[in-house]
């Protein structure tokens, strides 16, 4: 769990949640929504309310071949001092997001950034080029894009935090910490 190396006196701090998923357009839309509510509440927490880092960052993977899994991992750079209670506050707003779910002021703000992203993505080359790569790739539909926006709509929140539920209720968990090599 714990790595050593380097100088300096930053450290660096992975947790890594993941689990099975079946893959689908609205499962996707449903962990998109959780990417964007947890990288909300993770700059809230971490950077405003405890002061510890700058930038937490929430990645996720979705795949479909050869098992269907997903993997969120959040990653932050901190005072190694601080990392045992930033963790601890991560698990804490993790926790939250499975008894709680997404809340309507965070589902709005991913419903607009997402029709907002669609729009932008429409109009690009290089979008359509990997869209239609990824798509062969994984054996999906062409047209798939065409129908996100009637998907997004369609999605409400009870529906979504339901998901939420019963998807994070798997316990796969890592973390990893870089420290600097103790003298």
């Amino acid at each position: 769990r714990d790595l050593h190396m380097g100088q300096g006196d930053k450290g660096t701090v992975q947790l890594v949640f993941s689990g099975k998923y079946a893959y689908s357009a609205t499962n996707n839309i449903y962990m998109d929504a959780l990417k964007a509510a947890l990288e909300l509440r993770l700059t809230e927490r971490l950077r405003k309310q405890e002061s510890g880092v700058y930038s937490p960052s929430v990645q996720l993977t979705k795949a479909k071949k050869p098992l269907g899994f997903y993997a969120l991992v959040i990653s932050f750079d901190c005072d190694p001092s601080r990392e045992e209670d930033l963790i601890a506050a991560v698990r804490e707003e993790w926790g939250k997001m499975r008894k709680e779910g997404i809340s309507l002021e965070e589902w709005t703000k991913f419903m607009a950034e997402e029709q907002r992203a669609h729009e932008l993505q429409e109009k690009s080359n290089q979008f359509w080029l990997g869209y239609l790569k990824g798509q062969l790739d994984k054996g999906e539909a062409l047209d798939e894009f065409a129908g996100h926006n009637d998907r997004l709509a369609q999605v409400n929140l009870k529906k979504l935090n339901a998901y939420l539920r019963k998807i994070l209720r798997q316990e796969n968990e890592i973390i990893v910490t870089l420290k600097p090599e103790e003298k």
